[in-house]
């Protein structure tokens, strides 16, 4: 799964869609350089784009995302993407 951040505060993040016959949602985790967690997506994320609702702080941060489909199947997490917050 390829991901990417769109903008970077707030910070919005894309990937690319992966099909299902039953239906996907996505889990989203965001963390600093230092693995602290800023956003575990408790509830799925519907669509293949997320925002994330507070601004960061300046620093070094990276996301992943991996799909769920309706079954209660969790896919493999996408690779880490890096961002920095100015």
């Amino acid at each position: 799964m390829s991901v990417q951040v769109t903008s970077s505060n707030p910070a919005s993040f894309s990937w690319n869609t992966v099909s299902d016959s039953s239906g996907l949602t996505y889990h989203v985790l965001i963390v600093t350089a230092n693995e602290k967690i800023i956003h575990w997506s408790e509830m799925f994320v519907p669509e293949n784009s997320f925002t994330l609702p507070i601004s960061l702080e300046a620093g070094n941060y990276k996301f992943k995302v991996r799909a769920i489909d309706n079954k209660g199947n969790f896919g493999q997490w996408s690779p880490w993407s890096v961002f920095n917050v100015n």
